[in-house]
């Protein structure tokens, strides 16, 4: 059976799009629209999952959870969106 990955965004809107920033395992992307976003998180979470079976390793080995201040800012926002 497959293991269950339950990770949390911290989502931010900037001058040239948005971000995503992993809580749990810090790496971030970006794109113009949400909508891209939604699709460029996907692609990033297979990307480390892929990976990381061929190399033989756990997904996301080796990256450290975000700082702090990243975890404040997700727990002090008002928005929550549904898993996928």
């Amino acid at each position: 059976m497959a293991e269950r990955l339950e990770l949390n965004f911290l989502l931010l809107e900037g001058e040239h799009g948005w971000s995503a920033r992993c809580l749990e395992y810090d790496f971030v992307t970006q794109a113009e629209t949400l909508g891209d976003l939604a699709f460029e998180i996907q692609r990033t979470v297979v990307g480390h999952i892929a990976v990381g079976a061929e190399l033989g390793r756990r997904p996301f080995q080796g990256l450290k959870r975000a700082a702090d201040e990243h975890w404040e800012l997700f727990k002090r926002s008002p928005f929550e969106t549904p898993a996928h």
